[in-house]
């Protein structure tokens, strides 16, 4: 008779007798899979693509096929994803080679609210609208995020409860990730962000393609945004045309009722030219206190009067 164990809040029958397999695919064609069965595959589509997950096998047919978090297999049942410290989008079908579009796969893996692992070296390619949950930890690994942006809003990468109203709901963590907008029709301010009570950035850079037809914008912090951490960041918003309105970071309180509080942005590089600020501070509507830039290097290529 099987031992029962329990595996992150799953029953799993016979805990030693894990099956394994090279992808998804495989996994999903094998009819022999029963319910309580933990199987394990290697990648996603192939081998070592970084999409090796562990999954448990359910009899629950109210579990929607989502591509990651819940397969349906060819037997009927469901293999569900057992989430542990972190996921990749890779487990949730990403390809990461910056040809196919990855929108949808990160999309899944940031709704997880788990830590998010980018795939060291990897290109991620982003045509569409990204909405941040409460909760977003993103360890880059020095991998890379395009932006080929053709979504229908000013930001391509959002919180999802965008000026909700409510009091700094949100926290944000984004280490060591490269950002390259290569849309050239659309004006992009790539990361907005409102109601945060913690945001940190740190070892990131940022750069675009210089022949954008319109501004380009690194970090719009457009509202109720508190105790936040700009640190090593490296910013090119140099364009071909510097008639365009480039800015590297915007710090703004566009709420009357609200207060943007205790920004830090250090140790940091900012590459611009163009009409507009490389780091902007606005109280159109509400207020800005206890702003600091220590330890940076601005390098202003402007001849333009406005800047």
């Amino acid at each position: 008779m099987s031992d029962i164990v329990t595996l992150n809040g799953y029953k799993i029958k016979d805990e030693k007798a894990v099956r394994s397999y090279e992808s998804i695919a495989q996994m999903k064609a094998d009819r022999k899979l029963k319910e309580g069965y933990h199987v394990k595959t290697l990648g996603y589509y192939s081998i070592n693509d970084g999409g090796n997950g562990e999954y448990v096998i359910v009899d629950d047919d109210t579990l929607v096929d989502d591509g990651g978090s819940i397969h349906v297999l060819t037997n009927g049942l469901r293999a569900k994803l057992i989430i542990k410290d972190y996921v990749t989008p890779e487990m949730f079908g990403a390809y990461g080679d910056g040809t196919h579009d990855d929108t949808d796969y990160l999309q899944i893996a940031l709704n997880s609210e788990k830590g998010l692992s980018l795939f060291e070296g990897k290109t991620y390619l982003i045509t569409d609208n990204i909405d941040l949950p409460k909760l977003v930890n993103i360890e880059g690994n020095n991998a890379t995020i395009k932006v080929e942006y053709s979504g229908d809003r000013e930001h391509p990468i959002q919180n999802a409860n965008w000026l909700d109203n409510e009091n700094n709901l949100n926290t944000l963590y984004l280490n060591n990730v490269n950002f390259y907008v290569n849309s050239t029709s659309a004006g992009i301010k790539l990361i907005g962000l409102t109601d945060y009570n913690k945001i940190t950035i740190t070892n990131c850079n940022y750069s675009n393609n210089p022949s954008i037809s319109y501004g380009t914008w690194f970090l719009d912090m457009y509202s109720n945004n508190s105790n936040v951490l700009i640190d090593n960041v490296n910013v090119n918003t140099s364009t071909t045309d510097e008639n365009l309105f480039n800015t590297g970071i915007g710090l703004r309180e566009y709420r009357a009722s609200k207060i943007s509080n205790n920004i830090l942005i250090s140790n940091s590089n900012f590459k611009h030219n163009g009409k507009d600020e490389v780091i902007w501070c606005d109280s159109w509507k509400g207020t800005i206190k206890n702003v600091n830039v220590d330890k940076c290097v601005i390098e202003d290529n402007s001849t333009t009067s406005s800047t």
